[in-house]
């Protein structure tokens, strides 16, 4: 607000809530997903921990990893898949097939300013997550909706329980889908959004002219 004091901020939320999966609880091998940008000093952490854990279970874990080919390669297993930068749907595809997701920020600045939109999105595809408390522990219930890992050798044994125990997967997923059927729907937010630009767009004279006198510098190309 000091540099413009017209602002307004939503909640991510989730547009369309897919149906929720079938009980696939049972299926061997597990699938594990990471996608993210940019996240190398995040899951350096954990990779030692996590390529024991993948050892441990001797081929029970497939990895679907998207755009991060570094993490790619540092995964010590035959047992991996590698997608490059897809579009939105793509990736929504590859998550909805998978079971499990990791979800690790190191705590830094930056991360704590980012939102829980990843857990929101492995929610809605009944996908269990293995969360950092940085930012997922504001949302996300240990226990209930997800795991949080508070040191990096717990995504490996968070991992491993999740692996042998498809019942505790199921009861994360179908807890965290409710969560996001009661709470993170777009829908109730449409219309406070419609009202916000319209307010915007009803005040627009003021606005530009005290955009002008804030930044002077651009008011030529206004």
């Amino acid at each position: 607000r000091q540099f413009n004091p017209n602002i307004a901020i939503f909640q991510n939320q989730i547009s369309d809530l897919p149906p929720m999966r079938p009980d696939e609880s049972f299926r061997r091998p597990v699938r594990l997903f990471f996608g993210a940008l940019n996240r190398e000093a995040d899951w350096a952490p954990i990779m030692p921990h996590l390529n024991e854990a993948l050892s441990r279970l001797r081929g029970a874990v497939h990895v679907q990893v998207v755009h991060d080919k570094d993490f790619y390669q540092a995964l010590d297993t035959d047992h991996k898949k590698f997608q490059p930068t897809c579009d939105y749907d793509t990736y929504k595809q590859l998550l909805r097939e998978s079971d499990v997701a990791l979800l690790p920020l190191s705590d830094t600045p930056s991360n704590r300013l980012k939102s829980d939109l990843k857990f929101i999105e492995c929610a809605a595809h009944g996908v269990a997550v293995i969360a950092s408390p940085v930012v997922y522990q504001k949302t996300l219930e240990h226990g209930k909706t997800g795991l949080l890992c508070a040191e990096p050798a717990h995504f490996a044994d968070r991992l491993i329980a999740l692996v042998i125990n498809g019942g505790l997967r199921r009861q994360l997923t179908e807890n965290a889908y409710k969560y996001v059927q009661e709470h993170r729907l777009l829908e109730p937010q449409v219309d406070r959004r419609i009202d916000w630009y319209r307010n915007l767009y009803r005040h627009r004279a003021q606005l530009t002219d005290a955009l002008r006198q804030r930044t002077p510098e651009i008011a030529d190309r206004l």
